[in-house]
């Protein structure tokens, strides 16, 4: 062979075998159900993953004992805030032959800093509407109505004491209190035609006596358009009797 010419090997090339991943599925021959085999897939990733599993379910643990021990922390709570106001129950000072309502309001003040718990704090407002309501300091009443309709969560029960505050400032000539407290109860009720009716005239009512009259009219008119309803007949009479009366 010439001296120019390269010589062929007979070598064969290997091929580079050191950086080709294999991805091996353990339960690649497994034969059985596809529920028995889901079954051995999470069995798998469990025992392949034991550490994490196992502080998953540590922590899992911990949650649930701290809801649960939270749970039995509130109802205990609940408990002591009842028998301290059923022990306030037969307090003269909450009586109702009582000359003033400062006593009363100051026990109930007491109770409200000791026990926190929101049935508590509503408790205890309900019983200084009542105290306020029999000595007939309806300013006080509707402001002890108004921070009790704060503390409801439900619409309906956050409505009734909004407009109770507004029933109680109204009767101690505070319309201003009274409108706002009318227009408050009336942002709580979107589809009940009773208790919309009801807060339309209460909030007419207001308006008028302050001499607002244009509003009055704007709210007297809301009143007339809600849907003819057996319902707010009598609410309706009223209203036009108190129209043609100023």
């Amino acid at each position: 062979m010439a001296g120019g010419a390269t010589r062929k090997s007979n070598r064969r090339v290997k091929p580079d075998t050191q950086n080709v991943k294999v991805n091996y599925d353990p339960l690649r021959d497994f034969e059985g159900g596809p529920v028995e085999m889901a079954l051995h897939r999470i069995f798998f990733f469990i025992r392949k993953n034991l550490t994490a599993v196992l502080a998953g379910v540590g922590l899992g643990v911990v949650v649930l004992i701290a809801a649960v021990s939270y749970r039995f922390y509130e109802e205990k709570q609940d408990t002591a805030a009842r028998e301290a106001f059923d022990e306030l129950a037969g307090d003269p000072r909450l009586g109702a032959d009582i000359t003033s309502t400062e006593p009363g309001t100051r026990l109930l003040e007491e109770y409200r800093q000791k026990h926190t718990i929101e049935s508590a704090v509503r408790r205890s407002y309900l019983a200084e509407i009542g105290l306020y309501r029999q000595a007939g300091e309806h300013s006080k009443e509707g402001d002890a109505a108004a921070k009790l309709a704060s503390e409801m969560s439900m619409p309906e029960l956050k409505m009734f004491f909004h407009y109770q505050a507004g029933v109680a400032y109204e009767e101690a000539e505070s319309y201003d209190k009274a409108a706002e407290q009318y227009a408050n109860a009336l942002k709580q009720v979107t589809s009940d035609p009773y208790s919309q009716a009801l807060a339309l005239f209460g909030q007419g009512r207001a308006l008028q006596k302050m001499g607002k009259t244009e509003e009055a009219e704007k709210v007297f008119n809301d009143l007339w358009g809600i849907e003819q309803t057996e319902d707010i007949q009598d609410i309706r009479a009223a209203a036009a009797a108190f129209r043609l009366s100023q």
